[in-house]
């Protein structure tokens, strides 16, 4: 199984409050969310965000989602240390990265990704090939304590 965390925040510096922002008549974030939703292999997804005065808004996006949770961290801008925080209390074995910007979610690439990662030592799995999959990143959950410390 594997646990999703969603990158995202209000304070963006080009356009900000941009996953409430409409593609169609759904906010962008709500896409992302509901895609993520429709892989079997996804336990739970977490919305990683900044602090809780600046990124409110998002916590009724993920009251009304079932299996989604937000995570408010002290320091918006050290998004390597937000994920360090957040992956100690993930249980899965491996975890993917989403940006909340993106809503490209693929879940046939996930499952390829997913994969291929099951079956070899590796920790993190990045492909060959240029995808339109922007700001996808599967890895083992373990291993982002060592990409903390060496950050």
């Amino acid at each position: 199984m594997i646990t999703a965390i969603i990158l995202a925040r209000c304070s963006s510096s080009r356009l900000s409050k941009k996953h409430f922002h409409n593609i169609g008549q759904t906010k962008l974030i709500d896409i992302i969310i509901n895609n993520l939703k429709k892989n079997k292999l996804i336990s739970k997804i977490y919305l990683a965000t900044g602090t809780k005065k600046k990124n409110l808004l998002f916590k009724n996006i993920i009251n009304k989602n079932k299996n989604c949770e937000i995570y408010f961290h002290k320091n918006e801008d050290n998004v390597t240390e937000r994920i360090y925080f957040l992956s100690k209390k993930i249980k899965t074995k491996h975890t993917i990265l989403i940006s909340g910007d993106c809503c490209l979610v693929d879940n046939d690439f996930i499952q390829r990704v997913y994969n291929q990662i099951k079956y070899t030592d590796y920790d993190f799995l990045k492909t060959k090939k240029k995808l339109i999959h922007e700001g996808i990143t599967l890895f083992k959950t373990e291993i982002w304590k060592k990409v903390f410390k060496h950050s």
